[in-house]
């Protein structure tokens, strides 16, 4: 009952993950292989939000390109 009161719809975000892209979805390892860097690296970028991710309950995942694009954008 009190989280319910506590609760608003204002408080939760809806992120739908496009479903036309066919590039699979990473787990943080995938990640930081394919980029070369270490785990820590990926976590502490994601925290920071300068890599987008997905939540897919307790999982996030990520879309390469995305990453990519995101990073080489810091860097202008």
């Amino acid at each position: 009952m009190i989280a319910k009161e506590l609760c608003t719809k204002s408080d939760f975000k809806l992120h739908v993950i496009p479903t036309h892209s066919k590039e699979p979805l990473l787990n943080c390892t995938e990640l930081a292989e394919y980029l070369s860097v270490s785990t820590h690296a990926v976590r502490k970028w994601r925290l920071e939000g300068r890599i987008p991710c997905y939540k897919l309950g307790r999982a996030v995942r990520f879309r390469a390109a995305e990453v990519v694009n995101s990073l080489k954008g810091e860097r202008k």
